[in-house]
C-alpha cells in the first residue's frame, strides 16, 4: 500500500515541478556552458518501503561542487529500485550554496531526475531554479553522469542569469 502511494506521488511531484522548470528555457539571455563535478559524502540511506520486487529509499548526502561550480549543498533523493534487475529511477533536490562561474556567492536549487543501475552507471537531467544572492536570476539545465562505483558525478549545463 505504501509503495503504491509512493509510486503515485513521484509523478505528482514532477507535475508540480513543471511550472518551475519551464521558465528555465524561456530566458532571453544567451546561455553559457558550465561544467564540473559533484562529490557525495555522508551518504545515508533509509528504506521507505520494500514490497515485492520494489524498494523505495530516501538517500541524503552532502555534495561538494568543483569546476565552474564552487560550493556545497545538502541533497535528498527518492529512489525507486527494481530489486530483480537493479534498475533505479530517482528524483533529487539539492540546494547549492556557493558560486557558479564568475558569480558572487548565493544559493540555487537543483532538481535532478535520472535513472541507472544500482552499483552501476547513472545519468540524469538537471534543472537550476530559484537562485538567490549572487545567483539571483540564475536558470539552467543540462545533463550529468556518474560512472559505476563512483561517488562523483560529472555535469555539463547551459546557464544564464535572466535579469527580467
Amino acid at each position: 500500500m505504501k509503495t503504491t502511494r509512493l509510486l503515485l506521488l513521484l509523478p505528482l511531484v514532477l507535475l508540480i515541478m513543471v511550472p518551475m522548470i519551464l521558465p528555465a528555457s524561456a530566458c532571453s539571455a544567451k546561455p553559457t556552458l558550465v561544467t564540473g563535478q559533484a562529490t557525495a559524502s555522508g551518504v545515508q540511506e533509509t528504506v521507505l518501503s520494500n514490497t515485492g520486487n520494489t524498494l523505495v529509499a530516501r538517500i541524503t548526502s552532502t555534495l561538494t561542487f568543483t569546476g565552474d561550480f564552487q560550493g556545497t549543498g545538502p541533497a535528498t533523493a527518492i529512489a525507486i529500485i527494481d530489486t530483480l534487475t537493479g534498475k533505479l529511477t530517482f528524483i533529487e533536490q539539492v540546494t547549492l550554496t556557493g558560486t557558479i562561474s564568475t558569480s558572487k556567492p548565493g544559493t540555487v536549487n537543483i532538481l535532478i531526475i535520472g535513472n541507472g543501475i544500482i552499483g552501476g552507471a547513472s545519468q540524469a537531467h538537471d534543472v537550476l531554479y530559484h537562485g538567490t544572492g549572487g545567483l539571483a536570476g540564475l536558470q539552467g539545465e543540462g545533463n550529468q553522469a556518474t560512472a559505476a562505483g563512483s561517488s562523483t558525478t560529472t555535469f555539463s549545463l547551459q546557464i544564464n542569469f535572466d535579469k527580467r
